[in-house]
């Protein structure tokens, strides 16, 4: 499993504010999204960089937020993965 920037998480807002998912990567995001991955790191990166508040899917607004990991975190979520 390897973590956006090795050491956040994605998290996908509503415009309510309300959590509607959440990705390890731009990789997974970008499937998830629909999106290729030049297009997905795009909108990732603009968006938690502030350049950008908010990217369509369907009909709806969504947000990004980075969750940053602790070390310890990163090394136990690997463990689980089975890595």
């Amino acid at each position: 499993m390897a973590f956006y920037k090795k050491e956040y998480l994605i998290a996908v807002y509503d415009e309510h504010d309300v959590l509607v998912d959440v990705c390890d990567n731009a990789n997974e995001f970008s499937k998830r999204y629909n999106k290729d991955i030049d297009s997905a790191r795009s909108t990732i990166g603009r968006i938690s960089s502030g350049r950008r508040k908010f990217f369509r899917h369907g009909k709806i607004n969504l947000t990004i937020v980075l969750i940053p990991l602790d070390p310890e975190e990163i090394i136990e979520l690997t463990r689980e993965d089975g890595r």
